[in-house]
């Protein structure tokens, strides 16, 4: 699924610790200076995400004394770094999920569902954190994104609950949706403040534990023993969520503001997990896990991808478009994404095709489904990477309209003809938002 924030470089130490520590001469000077304005190393860790006070001054005083080019290249280095990071994080979090499926016997359609609930969730929770980030408050984007993940939490969990009093024999569901719900809300909050290395661990290591597991177990112990590594991975991040806020209990509720900067993602999430569940109904039914592989490896190569045109191209956000930027590059750009992320979606549906014995009507059929949905959901990510409040909407709206007219239209060709409507607006609208460059800086 993509993200409706764009990656970010971690929190910048602000104008009171770039003041003390200008005119350092070295970085045991630096150190001095930035704890004599008040930073500790339990700040350092919680709002900037270095272990001490001395790693912070060492990697700001670094940045200071090298020439422009090699800062450019150590920041472009760290960027793509925390993106590759990103990516492998969705993988991890993916073959979790798949181990879950496989041993409990859940639908990829259920698990999509309780999956892309957590997502919503998750989304809500960045859109609010990424405003109070934005505002210069760390700590307080930190406060609010887990207050409000207590809140939704708290709700799903009646939900759920209420659930299993009217479906006692799918209480595994009702675990899988809360364990889902519970981890992409720590998780997004985590990514917020760039401190998900300890949460990437945890997820790849549990992936693979509960795959390792069910070769020599099986029936009601592979079952539990599953169970119980996903469990203990959720619980594991969230604690570490806990420990980072232990004071949230005195924090204020979001303001109306914040509140209203969780609108567009919460709304962007929601259209796009719709969209998302009607493709999958629409594909044949024995090629939805092709498919589901096909999208989530398409938006494992989208953050880099979205990184590296931001590290790309940011020397062109200051001039004007008619010097550095013009019409064909925007289609360059978008162009570019949406053939890339079609590529890789059909292409990962054809090669899982024989390892999971799809017939090759039914390959082609997710094949093209993937892709349908893959190339919007792109370019809605890609929108709301560069800035785009409400613009994302247009592409993730197209996404729902061709999943719905696959589902509801018998003739392939009226498929194919809204597809391509949906797909030219999307196109036409993104190239609109890219033509002027200064949605770069």
């Amino acid at each position: 699924m993509p993200s409706s924030v764009a990656p970010r470089p971690p929190a910048d130490p602000g104008p009171d610790v770039a003041q003390a520590a200008a005119g350092a001469v070295d970085s045991w000077d630096m150190t001095a200076r930035i704890e004599a304005a008040g930073v500790t190393d339990r700040t350092a860790r919680a709002l900037w995400g270095h272990p001490d006070v001395f790693s912070m001054a060492e990697e700001i005083y670094a940045e200071q004394e090298a020439p422009p080019t090699r800062r450019h290249a150590m920041v472009q280095r760290r960027l793509m770094t925390a993106s590759l990071r990103r990516a492998l994080l969705i993988v991890a979090c993916a073959l979790l999920s798949a181990a879950v499926q496989h041993a409990l016997g859940i639908s990829v359609l259920a698990m999509g569902t309780a999956g892309g609930l957590g997502w919503v969730a998750g989304q809500t929770v960045a859109g609010t954190s990424w405003h109070a980030l934005g505002a210069g408050q760390p700590q307080r984007a930190l406060d609010v994104g887990w207050w409000l993940a207590q809140r939704l939490v708290q709700g799903s969990l009646v939900l759920v609950l209420l659930y299993a009093a009217l479906v006692p024999d799918r209480v595994e569901m009702v675990l899988v949706c809360l364990g889902w719900m519970v981890l992409t809300c720590c998780l997004s909050l985590l990514l917020v403040v760039n401190r998900y290395g300890g949460a990437l661990l945890a997820c790849g290591a549990a992936a693979g534990l509960a795959w390792l597991l069910q070769w020599p177990l099986d029936g009601r112990a592979e079952q539990w023993a599953v169970a119980g590594v996903a469990l203990t991975c959720v619980l594991g991040v969230a604690c570490a969520v806990v420990l980072r806020t232990t004071h949230v209990w005195r924090v204020p509720a979001p303001t109306g503001t914040e509140a209203r900067a969780a609108v567009p993602p919460l709304l962007q999430a929601l259209v796009l997990v719709v969209a998302l569940l009607l493709a999958l109904n629409a594909a044949p039914a024995n090629a939805t896990t092709a498919m589901v592989a096909g999208i989530v490896g398409a938006m494992c190569l989208l953050d880099p991808w979205i990184t590296g045109v931001r590290v790309s191209l940011a020397n062109v956000a200051h001039r004007s478009t008619s010097l550095g930027w013009s019409r064909s590059a925007a289609w360059s750009l978008v162009l570019a994404t949406s053939v890339a992320t079609a590529l890789v979606c059909a292409g990962a549906v054809l090669l899982a095709a024989p390892l999971l014995q799809i017939p090759a009507p039914g390959a082609r059929g997710a094949a093209y489904a993937a892709a349908g949905f893959g190339v919007p959901a792109a370019l809605s990510a890609l929108l709301a990477a560069f800035g785009d409040k409400w613009g994302p909407l247009v592409p993730a709206v197209g996404a729902l309209v061709t999943a719905w007219a696959a589902l509801a239209l018998d003739r392939a060709l009226w498929v194919v003809v809204v597809a391509a409507l949906c797909t030219a607006v999307s196109l036409l609208y993104s190239i609109r938002h890219f033509h002027d460059a200064r949605v770069f800086v």
